[in-house]
C-alpha cells in the first residue's frame, strides 16, 4: 500500500495551481515570485505598478515612450525595467536598437506566505 504524502508550503501551493491551470481556470503564464517582504516593498512600489499597468495595457511602447507617458526620466524607467525583467515580470525584445518592453503575465496576485514570520 502507498504512503500517502502530506505536501506543504509551496509545494501544496504548486499542485492546487497546476490543478486550476489544467481546469482552464488560470491564464497560461503563471509566474511565481518567492522573496522577502523587503523584495516585495522594492519591487511593487507605486511608481513600478504604474509601469507595470502601463506596458501590460500599451505593448507597442518604447522605453523612451514610456518614460513620457510616465513623466519620468528614460533612465530611472530602463532601471525598473531591468529591475521588473530580473523577476520575470517583463521581457524586453529588441528591434534593432530599440526595446519595447512587453509584460510577462496578465494578472499579479500576491499570495502571502505562511510559513515566513
Amino acid at each position: 500500500m502507498k504512503k500517502k504524502v502530506k505536501q506543504r508550503g509551496l509545494g501544496k501551493t504548486l499542485v492546487k495551481i497546476s490543478r486550476a491551470q489544467d481546469a482552464g481556470l488560470l491564464p497560461d503564464n503563471i509566474i511565481m515570485i518567492n522573496m522577502s517582504d523587503k523584495n516585495l516593498q522594492k519591487i511593487f512600489t507605486p511608481k513600478k505598478l504604474e509601469l507595470l499597468n502601463l506596458v501590460l495595457n500599451n505593448e507597442r511602447l518604447t522605453v523612451g515612450g514610456i518614460a513620457e507617458e510616465l513623466g519620468r526620466k528614460k533612465e530611472a524607467v530602463s532601471t525598473d525595467l531591468k529591475l521588473l525583467k530580473k523577476y520575470g515580470l517583463v521581457e524586453m525584445p529588441r528591434e534593432g536598437r530599440i526595446k519595447r518592453p512587453i509584460a510577462s503575465f496578465q494578472a499579479i496576485q500576491l499570495i502571502p506566505n505562511p510559513t515566513r514570520k
